[in-house]
């Protein structure tokens, strides 16, 4: 879903910097840092000197900017220089104007034939395009417009200038003196001119502007997302730039939840401006009309658009459409590749309705990676790339209509969404005309086109110039908008969801249901209204509730066999699971991996975003479960079904059989893996081998099936050969601790077997296997048996200690480790395992002196070591236990317990974004652990970024949110800010609740009160 306000913030930033940017002697060099409410998201140069042309004096401004920030996670990164010239007089002469983001190039030239002509080359994605332009104001380069503002005694200024990096739009500037005022802050301190500074283009922007008595500009600042502009030192703002997701600041959000989006008939929505006309904001059709106005208020209906049974001829008569049918710098129609697709995909369907959602569903398809950080591609080039948002998507759409000779045109608007939370947010979809105007949306196909759309403009985008066209509509409303839901309709059924939002509602709501069903044996008997929160809803308790409730019903029919039914179940996790919640994502997509329903997992990982925390993860579950061919979804259904008789039938012949009887699936890997399981289970070890062998040829890098192999080995009491399959996997730095059990109680059980000869080493490994699988009372008798038997090594009384201490039987631990102690006066287990006796016991001091002794002995023992940092922790000596933390990475990259806490130190000294690298680390290893996700929701919270905040929050809900007061303390904020101060308040209540003494709860509390 495209965040579009980004345009709105890049145009307005460029804005901004052109209306007066001078200085008294043209010679001069400035840098200016880039804020958005205290967040560096870049900086500005701008260079003014004198040359020589054709001996001809010039003065020549070069102006650079870069800007740095995410959107929904996703790095973005806009470049641009600028270039003008003018001569002394300050008349201009030419222009140029370079830009660059992911996905988009424009080059722009100009040249003043007269004061009044302009010739322009622009490049915009490759599409070359020259003319000549008309101008009707006299325009001002930067020079110039210094000239105005050199000690001027007027009260109010005013001049036009260009914006030369979206087509060519003139930007008439007025500028009205406040009065003087004294600055402190960058580099700059003194009195200074400040202005009060409208641009036509931003009616409703709010800009003040503050100059030094050489007419030099040193700061500027506008209440559009509440942006900055200040002279700084080149060395405090260069490569400093904070993290920022622009995402987040875009976000409507509504009270009212709708548990079925994309099943509605209609909505009204109530929507409310602080200043521009509603009516001015919104367009009306067929689908959208105003129903009632007040004072900046509208209220908004919304239909479904329902095709039925109608039928709509292609090709289209679209002789009055010759618009939407061009190709430009952004729908690039005459594109042969988009032609060629077209044809394709049209073959020889005769329906045009047919034809444009077969391309929706295409476009849905085809751009596999959602990617937020392009900037606004042409379709040509997400033709080639196969990447970007809802803006890429739309202009491919719009190229392949247009190329099949179906007019379109593309439309941003509002977009509801209830994940992680009930808002609107910025989108762009696709209207074509087949005879009549329809919507589609290559986003979020669906048979029917919802009414949580709300359309703000239409645009044909065949010029540059659109783009700005949309910033500029798009700004009208972001900044001021309300939007609230006061009733909607579901299309399955007859119930009506209706929340009145005030007593005064002008709105004359009617009910009407009709009876579809024609039968009298059984009419409709009873009709029930809910109101306000009674409205069935689908909230976050619920759909965990659901997705658990789904998943077990998923295991449990493939345990039995019934593969399509457990098939349906996972289909249906997968609806449930919201958009941007990465945990259940790869969660489920490990559940489907270790089914073999790989086709459904890959789906899943699709949808995952933060690659720094989920990189790891997802490569541990492809090296461990995948094969190298993933079967078709037709062969996967029948590969699935022998794993079930494999795994939980105890029906190993039927999967043999039924494997048999299918032709071609030798060319799978997995067809042999699961082959060799089978005759594995039967006892057939040398016919197990032999598939296995033919499974590891095809893919030698498959973890599973080396874990396979040395069960093969094992049983064919081939040790050697089985430990050194095991002993592989070990060294592969695996960060999945499910497998990494898996086999380590493999490897207990293998050298249980290979030791028999030497009874005391046998029988520690069984009590070793017994306690790698948690049963830890009968590890505790093995070992106490051999101890009966004088066989007394301290090896037998540290694994003692140690089980003991996992019952929490600490008496029986603290002897155990004394033994050990006496037996071996360097054992540095034991020493360890006091240590830890001692910190349960919470005598901090007493557990480090024996972990100091410990280190004596075995100074690059890595639990040594985090136990050393942990206890100088408890002991609120940060500097030191940090350094012990930093030690046991240069071991152990990838203990996330020392990655948390040492993020936990950046964070407590101010270096947030240090500190969240640390944590998303921790998480890459250890996902489960609650405290890195409260520890990035904070981060995030700090930040004012509360959507993501919350999508953390999400993570914790899932693992330990009914002991963590600080989830609660944390979700209260969110609800604060959304102004949901009722659930707030129950959020601060339960934080107090788990911790009495929780004292930042209770003051939000307070305040609420």
């Amino acid at each position: 879903m495209r965040d579009i306000k980004i345009f709105a913030l890049f145009i307005s930033v460029i804005l901004i910097f052109c209306t007066g940017k001078a200085w008294a002697a043209p010679f001069y060099e400035q840098y200016y840092q880039t804020k958005i409410k205290e967040s560096q998201i870049g900086y500005s140069f701008v260079s003014q000197e004198e040359q020589e042309d054709a001996d001809k004096k010039i003065i020549v401004t070069n102006k650079h900017y870069e800007l740095k920030f995410k959107r929904l996670g996703f790095d973005v990164k806009i470049l641009q220089d600028i270039l003008f010239i003018e001569d002394m007089k300050g008349d201009p002469i030419s222009f140029a104007a370079n830009m660059e983001s992911k996905g988009e190039t424009i080059n722009i030239k100009g040249r003043f034939l007269s004061p009044k002509r302009l010739h322009v080359t622009s490049i915009i994605n490759g599409n070359t395009k020259s003319e000549e332009i008309e101008i009707k104001k006299e325009i001002l380069f930067p020079y110039a417009i210094n000239q105005l503002f050199q000690d001027n005694e007027k009260e109010t200024l005013e001049y036009s200038t260009i914006d030369p990096t979206n087509d060519i739009k003139i930007v008439t500037v007025t500028a009205q003196k406040v009065g003087s005022e004294v600055l402190k802050e960058g580099n700059i301190q003194g009195e200074y001119t400040k202005y009060k500074v409208s641009i036509d283009l931003l009616p409703n922007i709010d800009s003040y502007e503050w100059y030094d008595k050489q007419g030099r500009s040193v700061k500027e600042k506008s209440s559009l997302l509440g942006l900055e502009k200040i002279a700084s030192n080149k060395d405090q703002i260069i490569g400093n730039v904070d993290s920022y997701d622009i995402f987040y600041k875009s976000l409507i959000p509504v009270k009212t939840h709708i548990p079925d989006p994309f099943n509605l008939d209609s909505i009204t929505y109530k929507i409310e401006t602080q200043s521009e006309n509603p009516e001015e904001i919104f367009i009306t059709d067929d689908k959208q009309r105003i129903i009632h106005t007040r004072e900046n208020t509208i209220y908004l209906k919304i239909k479904n658009q329902l095709i039925d049974s109608e039928n709509f001829k292609y090709p289209v008569e679209a002789s009055d459409f010759s618009d939407y049918l061009k190709s430009g710098p952004y729908i690039t129609s005459d594109n042969p590749e988009i032609i060629n697709q077209a044809n394709m995909i049209i073959g020889h369907k005769k329906d045009a309705y047919k034809i444009a959602k077969t391309m929706e569903k295409w476009v849905f398809d085809e751009i596999n990676t959602k990617d937020l950080s392009v900037n606004f591609a042409n379709a040509a080039e997400v033709m080639k790339t196969k990447e970007g948002d809802c803006t890429e998507h739309s202009v491919l759409l719009a190229s392949l209509l247009r190329a099949a000779g179906i007019p379109s045109k593309v439309v941003v608007g509002l977009m509801y969404t209830n994940v992680p939370e009930e808002a609107f947010v910025y989108h762009m979809w696709v209207n074509a005309y087949i005879g009549k105007w329809i919507s589609l949306d290559p986003s979020f196909p669906n048979d029917s086109f919802s009414p949580i759309h709300i359309a703000i403009s239409e645009y044909d985008l065949n010029n540059l110039s659109s783009k700005t066209d949309i910033v500029l509509d798009v700004i009208k409303s972001f900044t001021t908008l309300k939007i609230s839901i006061l009733n909607y309709s579901t299309i399955a059924n007859n119930i009506i969801g209706v929340k009145l939002s005030e007593s005064n509602n002008p709105l004359d709501i009617k009910i009407k249901l009709k009876d579809n069903n024609n039968n009298p044996e059984t009419p409709i008997k009873n009709i029930s209204l809910k109101t306000g929160e009674d409205i069935p809803s689908l909230g976050s308790e619920q759909r965990k509730k659901y997705i658990e409730e789904s998943t077990r019903s998923g295991f449990y029919n493939f345990s039995k066999g019934n593969i399509s039914q457990a098939k349906y179940d996972f289909e249906k996790v997968a609806k449930l699971i919201p958009y941007n919640d990465d945990f259940s994502d790869v969660k489920l997509a490990l559940k489907l991996a270790s089914l073999g329903l790989f086709n459904l997992a890959d789906n899943q990982l699709k949808n995952v975003h933060d690659g720094q925390i989920w990189d790891l993860q997802i490569k541990d579950l492809k090296s461990i479960y995948y094969p190298k061919n993933i079967p078709s979804s037709e062969d996967e259904m029948l590969l699935a079904q022998a794993l079930s008789k494999i795994n939980f039938q105890n029906d190993p012949f039927g999967a043999i059989s039924l494997i048999n009887n299918e032709a071609g699936f030798d060319k799978y890997d997995y067809t042999h893996y699961l082959t060799a399981k089978a005759y594995l289970a039967r006892n057939e070890f040398d016919k197990a081998l032999k598939e296995l062998e033919k499974a590891i040829d095809n893919n030698p890098d498959n973890l599973s099936y080396k874990l396979e192999l040395a069960k093969i080995y094992s049983k064919k009491n081939e040790f050697k050969k089985a430990k050194k399959e095991l002993d592989y996997i070990l060294k592969q730095n695996l960060v999945d601790k499910k497998f990494i059990e898996l086999v380590n109680t493999e490897l207990y059980w293998l050298l249980f077997k290979d030791n028999r000869k030497d009874n005391t080493k046998s029988q520690y490994y069984l009590a070793r296997y017994y306690g790698q699988k948690g049963e830890y009372k009968a590890a505790i008798d093995i070992l106490n048996k051999l101890i009966n038997n004088k066989q007394e090594e301290s090896y037998i009384y540290e694994l003692l200690g140690d089980y003991y201490f996992h019952l929490n039987q600490l008496n029986d631990a603290r002897l155990s480790y004394q033994t050990a102690l006496k037996l071996n006066k360097k054992s540095s287990k034991s020493l360890v395992g006091l240590g830890n006796i001692l910190k349960k016991e919470g005598k901090y001091k007493g557990s480090l002196n024996e972990y100091l002794k410990a280190e004596k002995f075995d100074p690059e023992y890595p639990d040594l070591i985090l136990s050393i940092a942990n206890a100088y922790k408890l002991l609120s000596q940060e500097e030191i236990a940090y350094k012990y933390f930093d030690k046991l990475l240069n071991f152990d990259n990838n203990n996330y317990f020392a990655n948390y806490n040492i993020g936990l130190m950046h964070l407590n000294s101010g270096k947030a974004d240090k500190a969240e690298e640390y944590f998303k680390k921790a998480l890459s290893v250890n996902p489960n652990y609650s405290d890195s996700w409260l520890q990035l929701a904070k981060v995030e919270i700090d930040k004012k970024n509360y959507f993501l905040a919350k999508t953390y929050l999400d993570a914790v809900s899932y693992l330990d949110q009914d002991n963590s007061s600080q989830y609660y303390y944390y979700l209260g904020l969110i609800n604060k800010n959304n102004e949901d101060y009722s659930v707030a308040r129950l959020n601060f209540k339960k934080a107090i609740e788990l911790k009495a003494d929780h004292r930042e709860a209770l003051e939000e509390l307070k305040k609420l009160k």
